[in-house]
């Protein structure tokens, strides 16, 4: 390597970043605020990658920390990523957090509601970033709905106002989630629910709204004769 000699300390004309250690990634990983870090740290795991390091890092990400949701994003963002080199990272969370969500559903307490919002908002990223299938975020909104009392409510709530308005655009599931909603309003109107009950489930609604592409109109023919007219009119007469 060149050193270029200059006053005071020399510095290299090339400078190479010291090699990244999975420890120092694993620790970096809470820390990420920007796309730009996350994209760093998908490169920076692409050398330190093996399989030991590809399980560690699917726990790593699968306890995203429960009071930092602002992470979850950029953990989704991250693990797309590396999705189409590492598929096995991706499936591994989905699959671990899939699990969670059956766990996690069966019970009532509510000091685990944090960690059941934390659960689908998780879930409904990666249905965004396509590394969780379609069916995935689908099935659990339906259990949701099928065990239908207040924890659930919200946490359906959340995962619709996560990844609703994605199903609806997609064909696979656009049918199956337009019913889900009549279902889920017909409750709102049908049960005796509490007012923050039905200002989730409306908001959750309005979220899952497709939003109208704007119209773009053809231009009006006319014809060279018309063309010229009012090219005389509003250009050549108009001084």
């Amino acid at each position: 390597m060149t050193v270029v000699q200059q006053s005071g300390p020399s510095i290299s004309a090339t400078q190479t970043l010291a090699p990244v250690s999975f420890a120092d990634l694993r620790r970096r990983l809470p820390t990420l605020m920007t796309k730009d870090e996350v994209d760093q740290a998908a490169v920076d795991f692409c050398y330190v990658n093996n399989r030991n390091n590809r399980k560690a890092l699917i726990n790593v990400l699968v306890e995203a920390p429960r009071r930092q949701m602002f992470v979850i994003p950029l953990y989704s963002r991250f693990i797309a990523t590396l999705h189409p080199y590492f598929p096995d990272i991706g499936e591994g969370v989905v699959e671990e957090l899939t699990r969670d969500f059956g766990w996690l559903v069966r019970k009532r307490f509510k000091g685990l509601l944090d960690t059941r919002l934390k659960n689908v908002r998780y879930i409904a990223e990666l249905t965004k970033f396509k590394v969780a299938p379609l069916h995935v975020s689908f099935r659990c909104a339906k259990v949701l709905l099928d065990q239908f009392h207040i924890q659930n409510i919200e946490v359906l709530c959340t995962l619709l106002d996560g990844c609703g308005r994605y199903l609806r655009a997609q064909p696979q599931t656009a049918a199956r989630i337009v019913s889900l909603l009549e279902i889920l309003m017909r409750k709102r109107r049908t049960l005796n629910l509490d007012d923050r009950a039905m200002l989730l489930i409306e908001n959750a609604c309005n979220a899952c709204q497709l939003r109208r592409s704007r119209i773009v109109r053809p231009a009006k023919y006319r014809t060279p004769y018309e063309r010229y007219i009012r090219k005389l009119m509003y250009e050549d007469l108009s001084g």
